[in-house]
C-alpha cells in the first residue's frame, strides 16, 4: 500500500474534517547506513546480541504540507504530493515517513513508519478529558490532598 492510500485509508477511517497536515520523506541510500551491535542480557540472565542502524545523515526527499484554511485543489495537490512509487524504495535503501494530521475537534494523528517494515500506520490520538481533581481550584475553594487510605474509604 502507497503512502498516498495509506492516507487516504485513515482519513476514512477517522472520518473527522481535517485541519492541516504535515508529511515528510526521508531516504537513505543502503550504503550511508552503519550498524551498530549491542549485547544485552535480559532479566533471565541469558545474552543477546542486537545490530542496530545507525544515520549520521538524512537527506529529505519530500515535504508535503496541507496549510489550514486549504482549498479543493490544495487537497488534489497534497494528495498527489504523497504518491510514492515505492518500487524504487524497495532496494539498496531505508526509508521513513513522519507525519502528523491535525483535526478540527483537537485530536491529531501521527505517522513514524519505517517503510521496508510491514507494520507501517497512521495512529489516530484525542485529547483525554481532564478529571475533576486537575480543574482549575477557584480562589474561594480550598485545595485539599488526600491521602491513600482517604481515597481507599470513598471507594469502599
Amino acid at each position: 500500500m502507497t503512502p498516498k492510500e495509506q492516507f487516504i485509508d485513515h482519513i476514512k477511517f477517522v472520518d473527522k474534517p481535517i485541519k492541516c497536515v504535515e508529511v515528510r520523506f526521508e531516504m537513505y541510500l543502503e550504503s550511508e547506513v552503519k550498524y551498530i551491535t549491542e549485547t544485552f542480557t535480559w532479566p533471565e540472565g541469558e545474552e543477546d546480541t542486537l545490530e542496530a542502524p545507525y544515520r549520521e545523515s538524512k537527506q529529505i526527499k519530500i515535504k508535503s504540507i496541507l496549510p489550514q484554511n486549504y482549498t479543493e485543489e490544495d487537497y488534489h495537490n497534497f494528495l498527489e504530493s504523497l504518491y510514492v512509487d515505492i518500487s524504487e524504495w524497495k532496494y539498496n535503501r531505508i526509508d521513513e515517513i513522519f507525519g502528523t494530521i491535525w483535526f478540527e475537534d483537537g485530536s491529531w494523528s501521527s505517522a513514524f513508519m519505517i517503510w521496508y517494515g510491514g507494520n507501517d500506520r497512521w495512529t489516530h490520538y484525542s485529547v483525554p478529558n481532564l478529571n475533576e481533581d486537575l480543574l482549575l481550584v477557584l480562589p474561594d475553594k480550598k485545595l485539599t490532598i488526600k491521602t491513600e487510605t482517604e481515597i481507599e474509604k470513598e471507594f469502599l
